[in-house]
């Protein structure tokens, strides 16, 4: 069986979607499908019991973040795999059916993504990538990435240069599409929480690797996502945990294996860089608000 846990927060229309999309592309096998809300505040909880009262529901009285919601969503689980899923996202033909045939077929692998595309059907990079070292980090941080779209270093962190319709191993996929075997969780542990929000399924996928096991990226599991449709509420406010989440993770894996003016250079970039886009931001807000 698939446990399929969905943590959401205030967007409840997008998720009676998913949910309908999940049973529409269901392969004819058990699942169960696990809600897990992040005190939304809204009719979430009445429109997903009205209209599929097989989900089961459970009710955080905060918002502890995704990484502590998923967690409890495990903990709750019984499916000898697990699949992610974003409450905005809607799994398209046969995307459930290749994630379960996948775990029949290949029960050694660590975790597996899916194709993740935007409504419009372009390519959503971040769906599968490589694991980023300072060197590529602070290209991307200092946006010379923008001045040098075809540079090795510029390409290879979302792995640009390869086909998007190839199956392929990668370091790490989206935790808005992952599935993976339970047996993982008893062998490198649960999402970390010290993670609010973005980062936790780069920190969990590297776990995974350097436990030795492999992540794939399926392209025949393609998924719409209606990319940040909960964070565009507070857009700064995710900006902050974005950037929070990747000075916790070069902090937790990479800091040691380099030198202090190498840790000095990355956390600069990442305050530049979050200055730079959360003022871009207001400044957008304000235009709006004329």
């Amino acid at each position: 069986m698939l446990s399929i846990i969905i943590v959401s927060y205030k967007v409840p229309d997008l998720l009676i979607q998913c949910i309908d999309a999940l049973k529409k592309t269901d392969d004819g096998h058990i699942h169960e499908i696990i809600v897990v809300d992040n005190d939304s505040g809204d009719d979430s909880a009445a429109r997903v019991r009205t209209t599929h009262p097989d989900v089961q529901w459970i009710q955080n009285d905060s918002n502890l973040g995704f990484a502590a919601a998923v967690n409890i969503g495990l903990t709750a689980s019984h499916g000898d795999a697990i699949l992610l899923l974003n409450p905005d996202t809607i799994m398209t033909g046969s995307a459930l059916s290749s994630i379960a045939r996948f775990w029949r077929n290949n029960p050694e692998t660590g975790i597996i993504g899916g194709k993740i595309i935007n409504a419009d059907h372009s390519f959503q990079k971040q769906c599968r990538r490589r694991f980023p070292n300072p060197v590529s980090a602070c290209f991307r941080l200092f946006g010379l990435t923008r001045l040098f779209p075809h540079h090795p270093l510029s390409v290879s962190y979302e792995m640009g240069n390869e086909n998007i319709d190839t199956a392929c191993e990668v370091d790490a996929v989206s935790g808005a599409c992952m599935s993976f075997p339970r047996q993982l969780i008893s062998e490198i542990g649960m999402f970390d929480e010290g993670y609010f929000l973005m980062g936790e399924d780069l920190d969990f996928c590297f776990r995974a690797k350097l436990a030795g096991y492999t992540i794939r990226y399926i392209p025949d599991a393609e998924v719409i996502h209606h990319h940040g449709a909960s964070r565009k509420r507070r857009p700064i406010r995710s900006l902050y945990y974005g950037h929070i989440a990747m000075a916790r993770f070069y902090r937790k894996f990479l800091s040691e294996r380099y030198s202090r003016f190498m840790d000095i250079v990355v956390y600069l970039g990442i305050l530049v860089r979050f200055l730079g886009l959360s003022s871009a931001c207001m400044i957008q807000t304000m235009i709006k608000g004329r």
